[in-house]
């Protein structure tokens, strides 16, 4: 493995790592909120806007990897969207069966 792919591939799990820390953070605070009845929506709109930055970031750097470096045959990415479909479908499924107004 050369020197200049190291270096990106390590770029890479920089974001990534920080990434993976604020879904973790932004999925607590969903799942807090819902659970306290909105009792942390003025902090929710801060965390999604640094989720959106940081995702945005990220996501930039992997496609600039993909088109000028090389292409993985894996997509790590389609594992975002399916941990957002169960959590957004959850907190509908709870919503429904708590009778919340969430």
């Amino acid at each position: 493995m050369t020197k200049s792919k190291r270096k990106q591939e390590s770029g890479g799990a920089f974001w990534r790592y920080l990434l993976n820390f604020w879904t973790i953070v932004l999925f607590a605070f969903i799942i807090a909120d819902f659970i306290k009845d909105n009792a942390l929506a003025a902090i929710l709109s801060p965390l999604a806007v640094i989720y959106a930055g940081l995702l945005a970031i990220y996501s930039a750097e992997k496609e600039f990897e993909r088109w000028h470096f090389y292409h993985l045959g894996r997509h790590p990415g389609e594992i975002y969207v399916i941990v957002w479909t169960v959590l957004i479908v959850g907190l509908f499924v709870a919503e429904f069966v708590l009778r919340s107004s969430y």
